[in-house]
């Protein structure tokens, strides 16, 4: 990963912290309880937010996926891979970038792998996010 792109990962708003407490639900900082709504949302915009600075900085697609793990990490997403958020919110940072048909098709190619589902939800994403 270039340093670049570790700069971009240091610099994505993360809402609020997590603190997770055994045999509890997560909460933030200050203490209220977050839903797993509120929490699968704040993961997508994430990703969201990081697939537009990826393209943004002109990173390379086969670099992307460690963003990708640090990202899941912080928001407690266990197997970013099998999530269909994921891919969703890739087609969405995908269509905020205004990527061409070309970008879009090199980012199913390698990033989804030419998973038929991966590369449908990221299509999804793209659709719903122009």
């Amino acid at each position: 990963m270039t340093p670049r792109i570790v700069a971009l990962l240091a610099l994505l708003p993360l809402g609020c912290s997590l603190l997770v407490h055994p045999d509890t639900r997560p909460s933030t900082r200050d203490g209220s309880v977050r839903s797993a709504a509120a929490d699968e949302e704040a993961y997508r915009d994430a990703v969201r937010d990081y697939t537009y600075a990826y393209v943004d900085a002109d990173g390379e697609a086969p670099d992307f996926a460690g963003g990708l793990v640090t990202i899941a990490a912080r928001h407690g997403v266990a197997d970013w891979d099998a999530a269909a958020g994921t891919w969703i919110a890739i087609g969405a940072g995908l269509a905020r970038a205004q990527v061409s048909s070309a970008t879009l098709a090199d980012f199913k190619r390698t990033v989804g792998r030419a998973d038929p589902l991966r590369t449908a939800d990221m299509q999804r994403g793209f659709d719903h996010g122009r």
